[in-house]
């Protein structure tokens, strides 16, 4: 990897949780969210990533970056990803054809975590899908897999209408918005100084979304809020014309309890919170259920076995799977388990491989994991042993979260 400050590929892999690869495209041909200035102005270390000139640190450092959005809230740039619209009264019925979450039963501003799966059951990519309105959906894919994605939506449509001549769904790419999220206990707080009255943030619940404009930013300024995130804390996702991004981001800093935060701490955020990353602890050959995803697929679709992969992954589901998805605790607080890292038995026996692994900041450096193994090693509290540059480290299987969610949830209504 190369930086607008020449970090060298040593100093990179030393990091612990920072995923090194090699970026197949030329410089001139990646490309810079409407935040890049911004970033180097900030005195951001900019790296290649998924295709896109990304801040991985910035000065105050990746561990300074995680605690704070621990303790106060921090702003990342998730320009990257794919934004998306499927419009008509037909859009959720098309997305079930090629997802195997329950969208049709959605309710209005309320959002799923699912997957674009092959015929054999793998997992393409991870998305979420939110029902905007009877007739509108809004799709965010990874940024590694958005040209894929994109594709994969058009070549689907395109089978979905020969099926369906009548079928009222398009889609539409939104290449002119951005994504800024802001993540932390007081994440809450920062949003709602900047929102008109009478919007009660209370009622935004975890997985649900409103839109809004900004005074600040101009009334004719549509901002989509979700509450959701890839850190495991409470927090937001907001969607944002590009023009519009560098004055939002300056909008949330002006609180002083918000700072800016890159990849780095955003890699070692989502590991604590037991979430994956697509193209490392997700790929096209592991399934939602080997994922330990099974909670991503409702009843109905289950019996309706109408998505790609449906047979395979409703066997699992009934019968169980070879391999799955664990959280692994590793007995050093030094040694960081690396991707294809292998996992063995109390005795010494291969059963299985890392997926993604760091020095746990929450957890005074704890080296944790997420991994496969045989399914008869994935309970929780097995003894595990996990080889580390040729040195094997007591291990344990762990339930996941590392670190506990803090994703907000309407308090229960009690009935009269």
């Amino acid at each position: 990897m190369l930086t607008t400050r020449c970090i060298s590929i040593r100093a990179l892999r030393s990091m612990p949780n920072v995923i090194f690869r090699h970026s197949s495209q030329a410089t001139s041909e990646i490309k810079q969210t409407s935040l890049f200035d911004f970033h180097k102005e900030n005195k951001a270390k900019m790296v290649p990533f998924a295709g896109w000139k990304m801040p991985l640190i910035y000065p105050d450092g990746m561990k300074q970056e995680h605690n704070h959005c621990r303790t106060n809230a921090s702003i990342f740039d998730v320009s990257h990803m794919g934004q998306i619209r499927i419009h008509g009264k037909d859009g959720a019925d098309f997305i079930e054809s090629i997802v195997p979450g329950n969208i049709k039963d959605l309710k209005p501003n309320h959002a799923r975590l699912t997957q674009f799966t092959n015929e054999h059951g793998g997992i393409m990519d991870d998305t979420m899908v939110t029902r905007k309105s009877d007739d509108l959906l809004y799709v965010v894919v990874n940024a590694g897999c958005c040209d894929q994605d994109v594709a994969h939506i058009k070549s689907s449509l395109e089978q979905y209408k020969q099926k369906n001549p009548n079928a009222d769904v398009s889609f539409e790419f939104m290449d002119g918005h951005s994504l800024i999220a802001i993540q932390g206990p007081v994440a809450t707080e920062v949003v709602a100084s900047l929102l008109p009255e009478g919007h009660n943030m209370s009622n935004v619940a975890f997985m649900s979304c409103l839109d809004v404009s900004l005074p600040a930013l101009g009334e004719d300024v549509q901002l989509q809020v979700s509450r959701c995130g890839y850190t495991g804390e409470d927090g937001y996702e907001i969607s944002v014309p590009h023009q519009h991004a560098v004055a939002l981001t300056k909008l949330l800093l002006q609180d002083e309890r918000v700072r800016l935060a890159g990849l780095a701490a955003r890699d070692t955020l989502r590991l604590e919170a037991g979430l994956c990353l697509m193209g490392h602890d997700m790929n096209d050959k592991i399934t939602p259920i080997e994922a330990n995803l099974s909670f991503t697929i409702g009843k109905r679709r289950q019996e309706e076995k109408n998505f790609p992969g449906a047979e395979i992954i409703v066997q699992q589901l009934q019968n169980g799977t070879k391999i799955k998805r664990v959280g692994i605790n590793i007995d050093t607080n030094k040694m960081v388990a690396r991707e294809n890292y292998t996992v063995h038995d109390s005795e010494g026996n291969k059963i299985g491989y890392v997926t993604s692994g760091t020095l746990a900041p929450s957890m005074d450096n704890r080296s944790i994991a997420m991994g496969y193994v045989d399914t008869t090693h994935s309970q929780d509290g097995t003894a595990l042993k996990v080889s580390i540059r040729n040195t094997m480290y007591d291990a344990t299987v762990v339930k996941m979260p590392f670190v506990p969610h803090r994703y907000y949830r309407k308090p229960a209504v009690k009935k009269q």
